[in-house]
């Protein structure tokens, strides 16, 4: 694997003449996924319960219908670490072949939910075998799912770019690749993420006005962090060839 220095600065070389690119893609996919369900939160009196669940619901709703755009927005900084010409208008590829995106996105936000629940299910099933809900338990429970939760994020970080590059392939084969091609990378790139909190906390103190650089530098840095995976993967299964011993996929 290069270091985490190297992923960065092949990122800032494809992003070289797309920041501008970059930038209206990042506001694109804001306004298309996060702008709808705020002004129905501001229109909505969700100091009430009934707007407030309609709210919930809504946004919850709107955002799952879009995810082949989320996917489209992964694969847009993708084709751009490739040095490849693309559009704005590519963030909506992932419609056109919407029943195969949408599924195996929908099925790894589905196993990350499920994933992080488990604590605290086990939580609540002692606590309705013994009568007892330990504060202290139910903390370390809701602690234990959020990093059971970030783990599973970082397992199935290579589903957009496999969906991508085999069009063949999709829900549990995408998702079950990309955990194999993470088993020993997962703390790579959340090395790489971490490098970045600098940039997001000057991001934030600029009233957010940075994220719209910030999100196209990690996610043309995660593209190339899928490139050199992929590729050490691919160096190590001729390695084991030549010596004669067989891979299983």
């Amino acid at each position: 694997m290069e270091s985490i220095k190297v992923y960065k600065e092949r990122a800032l070389t494809s992003l070289k003449g797309n920041w501008g690119k970059g930038a209206v893609a990042t506001l694109v996919y804001f306004l298309l996924i996060c702008l709808p369900p705020i002004v129905v939160g501001l229109c909505l009196d969700t100091s009430s319960f009934l707007p407030a669940a309609v709210d919930r619901l809504f946004s919850s709703v709107w955002q799952i219908a879009f995810l082949p755009v989320s996917w489209g927005f992964s694969v847009f900084f993708f084709e751009i670490s490739r040095g490849k010409n693309v559009g704005v208008g590519s963030l909506f590829d992932g419609m056109k072949q919407y029943g195969r995106i949408f599924t195996t996105e929908f099925l790894v936000g589905l196993y990350m939910i499920l994933w992080m629940m488990l604590p605290i299910i086990f939580i609540l099933i002692l606590y309705v075998a013994t009568a007892d809900l330990n504060p202290f338990l139910f903390c370390v429970a809701i602690l234990a799912g959020l990093v059971i939760y970030f783990y599973k994020c970082y397992s199935y970080a290579m589903v957009p770019y496999i969906l991508k590059d085999n069009p063949e392939i999709k829900n549990n084969e995408a998702i079950n690749l990309s955990m194999k091609m993470m088993e020993d990378y997962k703390t790579d790139l959340f090395l790489l993420d971490l490098s970045m909190i600098g940039w997001f906390i000057l991001s934030i103190l600029t009233c957010g006005v940075g994220l719209f650089l910030l999100i196209p530098y990690v996610n043309t840095a995660h593209a190339h962090f899928y490139e050199e995976v992929k590729q050490d993967l691919e160096d190590s299964r001729r390695a084991f060839e030549e010596l004669g011993l067989n891979i299983q996929d």
